[in-house]
Parts: structure tokens; C-alpha cells; sequence
């Protein structure tokens, strides 16, 4: 009884803390504080209630240091500086001819910003500090509906400012720990890749054994992905788990001195940290290794049963050192998996039991991955859009090779003998996995937020049903499914009848988008792009699609658009509900409100930064919301009728 109290105790200070940072993101304060005060006034009434009380002050506390920690970490003032100080903290990503780094602003109390600087920059190393030259301004990577959103991945990693190839001058660096780290990931990193193998292998032996994402790893982490076996080029709980073991086997004589089985577990914790920096210090694997830190302490203090409890902690643990986690995909599937298997493996295992060794193993490998696949199976389809249906046939037949895979790795590593061996063996394993990516055995099936809450409560209904035998369960399962399915048909029927018209674009033109029913017809001089086109199919749910050349003028129901460019002379005195601006047109926009008297004005990104920054300006002298598709990435208006 006293464990299950600990528990609901740690549970709910974990589910406290993930609502304050979650409100401190999402909201605006004055909701924060309105939600703040009914929570306050709703724990009034329940003071009569010891237990109760100390949970609502455990809860209310919880949610304060979650907003708190949000608040602090965050700064969305667009910073006006175009010259100071920077200190490199991680690269983010790579592309063909920009490198993205998250930095420190030191001359502005150490906020995050994004540095993008040409792939051929060199000494951009964690912990190099330099003095920039250049301007400071917001992201401007939004993109179409459906699509991602970098802009609000950023955010999500408490960035909101970005700094684009500026100049640099090197000073000193500052020796930080997660410096020393890229450096010896560079170094062995170095020395893999003098090993010479072909260039598909070559990223897959930098990416399982220390975490490296050279160029080809996108390629790779698809193919993986649509087996469902992306997690294994992730250095996260199962690489964890295995290193560990690998450790805690080399260390296996030290288990015969005096209290030698904790000296052992102990070490092995350590190694495993030393680990972790060798790997680059990265989030996932500093989450990996915190989570199996607790959970070996828990048997190192003989309280294994307790799992849950060590998870939870070691969950509040990292949103404390790293609050920005909670919004990071990695972060929730591990945790998500985790519980569910510690929940859900026990069961299915002792439902799934044979007399022999090795069909009872095959049974252990299929439980713990049906427990850790049904856990994320919704946030696959909430982030991803799509599921491998045969991910269990992958499992079966990778995961088992993945310790053999890993231990020949650092083998390779340290004395380089192996190393054609352990080439060998990622051919296979590659080729084994592109025979198993066939697309038809993808389910496709992108969900919402509420979409995502129901299926999680049909799932644990359905366990809980299942588990207990329960009638309650049951019946409650029957309820979520038939709202699911409602909603489900609600959200399509909505779709299918919404009507609206969509301008976007790029440096170059601009298109107006008009849906209607199943079409989509476009207005442009230029062709959209497969992938955008795909994209915007994908999210409306829509295959038919209509060109047409870009007009000067539109009536669509009751909205009037005009489109003014570089070569075309505007109307006198039309009523305009919708004005756009492309190709840097020469007018006077003071003039141009007074004849058209627009309601929204939208300037595309084919136009000058110094044009917008002057149409800015007239238009709010004239009280006039204008649109910039440079920052807002596009605008969407529904058609009322």
C-alpha cells in the first residue's frame, strides 16, 4: 500500500510538472493564471481530505516549477544585436550547403539561438566561442499544412531567434564537457572510416556504435523506419541495454571479492556514463542512460519490484535538467515503451511460455516487442502518419543480431582485425531490411491530438479489460472505440466539405490554392512541386488537382483578391477583401490602400526584405494586418457562404 502511495505521490508531481511546462509553451500567461486559479479554487474544496490535500499541494507545486522552468530557459523577444559573443553547444543538422548549430548567446544572458553557416565552415566544434557580425531575426521556416513545422521544432528546443552566416572571429573556447565529447566521437568517428567500407555500411557502424549521422543517414533512417526498425540507429534504450550487459560481462570477476555483485553493478553504471560521453553526450542517450541508472539502482537496493516508481523518477529527473525534452518525439516514445513494457511484458510472457529454451526465448523477443510497439503505436501515427504492420518480422529478425552486431563493432574499433567480419554482417543486415521495406505493408492513417488521448484510453481499457476481467473496463472500451469512430467520421466528413483558398509560394512565384470539394485548383505561373503537391494531398485527403495561369484578379464566393506584380497597373477604387504583392512591385502603398482599401494585405517571398520592412511600416500607419509569407510560410482563409 505504501509503494502504490509512493507512486500516485511521484505520479503526480511527473504529470504536474509536464502541465506546467506544456502551459508555459502553449498559452498565453493571463490563460495560465486564469487555469492556475480555478486548479487553486477547486483544491479549496478538497482540504478536508488529508491525502487529497497532499496530493493537490505536491500536484500545485509541480506545476509551478514546470512553468518556471519553461519561463526561465525562454525569451521569444526578437533580440535587436547584429554583433557579440557565441558559444557553440551541438550541431543539429546537416544539409548540402548549410550546417545548423544550437549556440549560446553570451552577450545576451546565455539565451539559445540557431546558427545556419555553410557546410564547408570549419572549427565549428562544440565549446568554440566567436565573435559574430551579422543580423539577428526570427526562423522563417514554416511550411505548408501537414508539413513539418521547423519553426515550432525550434521553439520546442527553446530556440526562437537564428543567426545565418555570419562573420566569425575565433577566440579561446571555453573546454566544456560535451566539447571533450565531440572530439573523441570525431576521433573514432576518424577511425572507423579508415576502415573503407562502402558508403551505405560505413553510416550504418558510424551510427550504431557511437551516434554519428554522417550524409547518408537520412537514406538509411528511412529504409529502417519503414520496418519499423528505426530505433535501432538511435542510440537510445536497447544500445544502452546492450553496452551495458556488454560491460557488466567484462567485469564478471569482480563479482567474486566482497560485495563484489554492487562494486560490479556500480562500475558498470560508471562505464556506461563514459559511454555516453564517448557517444557525443547526446539527449537520447543521456535519457537511455539516466532511465536504466534507476532502474539499476532499484535492484542494486533490492527494490527491482519498484520499476515503476525509479521510471517515474528518472522521467521528473530529466524534465528538471532538460524541461524542453518533454516535447522531443525520442523523449516520449522511450518513455512510453519503457512503461508499457514493464507494464505489459510480465503479462504477455506469462501468457506466452513454452518448455523449450529456444522457442521460449523467440516467445520473450515477440512479448517485449509487441509491449514496446502497442505502447507507441499511436505516437507513430500521431508524428509519422504511418505504421509497419510486418514491424514484428524485423524485430524477429534483426534485434536478436543487434548484441553480436555491436559488441563485433567495438571489437573492430579497438583491435581492427574484424573489421571485414563486421562489414559483412551489416551488408546482410541491410539488405535483409530493404527486402523487408515494401510500402504495401505500411498502414497509412495520420491522427489528431484528440484522435491520440482515445486511442491510448482504448488500449489501456482494452489491457485493463483483458487483465482483470473486468465488465467495467469493458464496457468502457466499447464507449471509446464507438467515440473514436465517431470522431473519426466527424473529422472526415468535415474535411471532405471544407472549402478554403490557400497562398503560398517560394522565391520565385507565387500560387493560390482553391479546394472545393475533392479538388484542388491551382493558380500559378510555375508548377508545384511533387513533394509539396503530395503533402497538401496527403493532409486534405484529396486527389484531383486543376492548373490554371495566374490571373491579375480574383472573385472567389464573396472574397475579391487582386494580385499586383511588377508588370501589372493596379485598378482604381475596387473593393478589395484580399491585396497581394509579388515581384517587388514600384507603387505607393499608402496610395494603393486609399484607392483599394484592402482588407489583409499579403506580400509573398519573392518580394525584398527592405520593400517588406517599408510596407510594414505604411501598412500599420494605416492600421492594415499585413502578412508576411517569408515568417508566416503561408496564409489560409476559410470560405464562408
Amino acid at each position: 500500500m505504501a509503494e502504490f502511495s509512493q507512486h500516485r505521490t511521484l505520479g503526480v508531481i511527473a504529470l504536474g510538472l509536464s502541465l506546467g511546462i506544456f502551459l508555459n509553451f502553449a498559452l498565453e500567461i493571463a490563460t495560465i493564471l486564469l487555469f492556475v486559479l480555478a486548479i487553486v479554487l477547486f483544491g479549496s474544496l478538497l482540504l478536508s481530505n488529508f491525502k487529497i490535500t497532499t496530493m493537490f499541494i505536491a500536484f500545485l507545486c509541480a506545476l509551478t516549477v514546470g512553468m518556471l522552468l519553461i519561463g526561465i530557459r525562454t525569451n521569444s523577444k526578437t533580440l535587436k544585436t547584429s554583433s557579440g559573443l557565441i558559444e557553440i553547444e551541438e550541431l543539429m543538422s546537416r544539409s548540402e550547403f548549410y550546417d545548423s548549430y544550437s549556440v549560446k548567446l553570451i552577450s545576451e544572458q546565455h539565451q539559445r539561438i540557431l546558427l545556419r553557416i555553410k557546410t564547408d565552415t570549419t572549427d565549428i566544434i562544440p565549446g568554440n566561442r566567436f565573435h559574430f557580425y551579422g543580423p539577428i531575426a526570427k526562423p522563417q521556416y514554416t511550411t505548408l499544412p501537414g508539413g513539418f513545422d521547423y519553426k515550432l521544432y525550434l521553439r520546442k528546443k527553446g530556440i526562437q531567434n537564428q543567426l545565418t552566416n555570419p562573420q566569425l572571429s575565433s577566440i579561446a573556447p571555453k573546454h566544456t564537457l560535451q566539447r571533450k565529447a565531440y572530439l573523441l566521437q570525431e576521433n573514432i568517428a576518424t577511425r572507423i572510416q579508415k576502415f573503407q567500407f562502402e558508403s551505405r555500411e560505413q553510416t550504418t557502424a558510424l551510427a550504431l556504435l557511437i551516434g554519428y549521422k554522417d550524409a547518408g543517414f537520412r537514406n538509411l533512417q528511412d529504409s529502417y523506419s519503414k520496418v519499423g526498425l528505426s530505433h535501432l540507429l538511435a542510440l537510445s534504450g536497447l544500445h544502452i541495454a546492450i553496452v551495458f550487459s556488454l560491460i557488466y560481462s567484462l567485469l564478471w570477476p569482480i563479482g567474486f571479492v566482497p560485495k563484489g555483485k554492487s562494486i560490479r553493478w556500480l562500475l558498470s553504471l560508471l562505464a556506461l556514463w563514459a559511454f555516453a560521453l564517448l557517444s557525443g553526450w547526446s539527449y537520447s542517450v543521456i535519457r537511455a542512460c539516466l532511465l536504466l541508472s534507476f532502474l539499476g539502482i532499484s535492484k542494486l537496493i533490492g527494490r527491482i519490484n519498484n520499476s515503476f516508481h525509479f521510471l517515474l523518477l528518472a522521467f521528473v529527473t530529466n524534465l528538471i535538467l532538460d524541461p524542453f525534452a518533454l516535447f522531443e518525439v525520442g523523449f516520449q516514445m522511450s518513455y512510453t515503451a519503457v512503461f508499457f513494457i514493464l507494464w505489459l511484458y510480465p503479462l504477455l510472457k506469462t501468457k506466452l511460455h513454452h518448455s523449450n529454451k529456444i522457442i521460449n526465448k523467440i516467445y520473450e523477443l515477440i512479448c517485449l516487442s509487441l509491449s514496446a510497439q502497442l505502447g507507441v503505436l499511436p505516437l507513430i501515427l500521431y508524428y509519422f502518419g504511418s505504421f509497419p504492420m510486418h514491424f514484428l518480422l524485423g524485430n524477429l529478425i534483426i534485434v536478436p543480431l543487434m548484441g553480436l552486431l555491436i559488441y563485433l563493432g567495438f571489437i573492430s574499433v579497438l583491435i581492427g582485425w574484424t573489421s571485414s567480419i563486421f562489414e559483412l554482417l551489416l551488408y546482410y543486415i541491410n539488405e535483409i531490411i530493404l527486402t523487408l521495406k515494401i510500402d504495401k505493408l505500411n498502414y497509412y492513417q495520420t491522427i489528431d491530438t484528440a484522435q491520440l488521448l482515445l486511442l491510448y484510453s482504448i488500449i489501456i481499457c482494452i489491457l485493463m479489460a483483458v487483465n482483470l476481467k473486468s465488465y467495467k473496463s469493458f464496457l468502457a472500451t466499447l464507449v471509446l472505440i464507438v467515440a473514436f469512430q465517431t470522431y473519426s467520421v466527424f473529422k472526415s466528413h468535415q474535411l471532405r466539405n471544407r472549402e478554403f483558398f490557400l497562398i503560398t509560394g517560394d522565391t520565385k512565384s507565387t500560387q493560390l490554392i482553391y479546394k472545393k470539394d475533392q479538388l484542388f485548383q491551382i493558380y500559378s505561373d510555375s508548377i508545384l512541386s511533387n513533394q509539396l503537391l503530395s503533402q497538401l494531398q496527403n493532409h486534405f485527403k484529396i486527389e484531383k488537382t486543376e492548373y490554371y495561369k495566374q490571373a491579375h484578379a480574383y472573385r472567389i464566393n464573396l472574397n475579391s483578391i487582386i494580385v499586383i506584380g511588377k508588370e501589372y497597373t493596379y485598378p482604381r477604387s475596387v473593393q478589395t477583401d484580399l491585396l497581394i504583392l509579388t515581384q517587388n512591385p514600384k507603387l505607393h502603398l499608402g496610395r494603393l490602400i486609399d484607392s483599394l482599401n484592402p482588407q489583409k494585405i499579403i506580400v509573398d517571398k519573392t518580394n525584398a526584405p527592405w520593400n517588406i520592412e517599408r510596407w510594414k511600416t505604411t501598412a500599420q500607419s494605416k492600421k492594415i494586418p499585413l502578412i508576411d509569407l517569408k515568417s508566416e510560410g503561408y496564409y489560409l482563409k476559410e470560405v464562408q457562404h
